[in-house]
């Protein structure tokens, strides 16, 4: 469920109209961009005040005070925000991700089918996301063959190797754009059987 708080000198809202700013959470807590917040009157029907998230997450509304329907929307990947919402000084709304998206590292979630390149093998299926992937370990998105072979990318943005059911290799981002939900990665070598990997390899996982 999506939540909002309020937050002030003394925790009271806000009760004159003045300046107020409003921070929109998503993953990890950290502010979404590009989201368009819209206050309304006391009638919950007529448009006081809108505005669109800045790059920390915040909005900064003018002329609204005390307790107002306040809607979040501009991104299939979170819920709409409506609720009721006491503002304050600076109040603070957490959206909830929408189905078929999961939070990892950064602040919009991930879909849930996802793509490495280069492939281990031609035929290697996208990753998904499962609460129980066949390698072991907590919720992930993974691609997993009948023969072991495949990846696993974590909630922590690490991308693990499987070759046979054996773990070659834990990369982290080499590089991370949470704008456009792209991730590379580069491996290093694994000489060992069954892993084979001479390292150097650039990966990108994308949606």
């Amino acid at each position: 469920m999506a939540r909002a708080f309020r937050l002030g000198g003394v925790g009271s809202p806000c009760c004159c109209e003045g300046t107020l700013i409003i921070k929109v959470n998503g993953c990890g807590s950290v502010g979404v961009p590009g989201l368009t917040v819209t206050v309304y009157e006391l009638d919950g029907t007529t448009v006081a005040f809108t505005g669109t998230t800045n790059s920390s997450g915040n909005v900064t509304a003018t002329g609204v005070s005390g307790t107002r329907r306040v809607t979040v929307t501009g991104s299939a990947r979170w819920a709409t925000f409506d609720a009721s919402v006491v503002l304050s000084a600076l109040t603070i709304i957490t959206l909830t991700v929408a189905s078929g998206y999961h939070c990892a590292c950064c602040p919009k979630p991930f879909a849930d089918t996802l793509n490495v390149t280069p492939k281990l093998f031609p035929t290697m299926a996208p990753l998904v996301w499962t609460a129980t992937p066949a390698f072991g370990g907590p919720a992930a998105w993974e691609s997993h063959s009948a023969g072991g072979t495949g990846f696993v990318f974590t909630v922590a943005c690490q991308l693990k190797m499987y070759i046979s059911g054996t773990l070659c290799m834990t990369m982290t981002p080499h590089t991370l754009d949470c704008s456009g939900l792209i991730v590379t990665y580069v491996s290093s070598a694994a000489p060992g059987a069954p892993c084979f990997q001479p390292g150097g390899t650039t990966f990108t996982l994308t949606e």
